[in-house]
């Protein structure tokens, strides 16, 4: 796969393996928010707004993650299965969760915040609710479990909550369907503005009509 980068500097990238893409997505200590739009759509589930390079970059930035967060929202609306690539953690306030990721036995552990529940998966772990702050709750879980490289694959109300909290450290946001780097920056940065998030673009990449952007937020 062909792939340029347009920041920091401008290069062609000739991208053979999810390997060779690590050094595009290095591991990140913290929490990382990623997210996908689309120019011509405003459809929000990313199952109708995702292309074959945007689900790449996907599988790279999962593979140097030691964590991977979601809503049950999200696994349910996009019926997610769960990753090969790391344990998921899937916040919920409801009393079960019935998806393909606690239903379906997975490689990888799977928590979940219900109580005590049996699920088709085995290798699902029933967590305690979430109570009081979102952002305490995850910190203190993932300083429990020692997770401390975290991918965050939620909608827009649970991220731009995390972003508010301080805790998310960097966003990557794919533009889909954009015609051009002007279009797909301005969408961008209209992202951030709606999502109350305050950064810096640290890498720019397109691959044809998509554009992936990676935000350093400013605490």
């Amino acid at each position: 796969m062909n792939v340029t980068e347009i920041f920091p500097k401008e290069r062609n990238i000739f991208v053979e393996s999810e390997n060779d893409a690590i050094s595009l997505y290095p591991p990140l200590k913290g929490f990382r928010w990623n997210y996908v739009i689309s120019a011509n759509c405003e459809e929000t589930n990313s199952n109708l707004l995702t292309s074959d390079v945007d689900r790449f970059f996907l599988r790279v930035i999962r593979s140097v993650s030691d964590l991977i967060v979601c809503t049950g929202l999200t696994a349910r609306e996009e019926q997610l299965k769960a990753s090969k690539q790391a344990p998921m953690l899937l916040l919920t306030r409801q009393s079960h969760l019935a998806c393909p990721i606690t239903e379906s036995l997975s490689e990888q552990v799977v928590y979940v915040t219900t109580p005590n529940v049996k699920y088709g998966n085995a290798n699902t772990l029933a967590l305690n609710p979430t109570e009081g702050d979102l952002a305490k709750w995850l910190q203190d879980f993932c300083r429990e479990y020692a997770f401390s490289r975290i991918v965050v694959e939620s909608g827009v109300s649970a991220g731009a909550a995390l972003v508010e909290a301080g805790l998310i450290d960097e966003i990557c946001l794919t533009v889909s369907n954009a015609t051009g780097i002007l279009l797909a920056r301005e969408l961008a940065e209209k992202f951030l503005k709606d999502v109350g998030a305050k950064g810096s673009a640290i890498q720019v990449l397109k691959h044809e009509t998509t554009f992936l952007f990676r935000f350093a937020m400013h605490q």
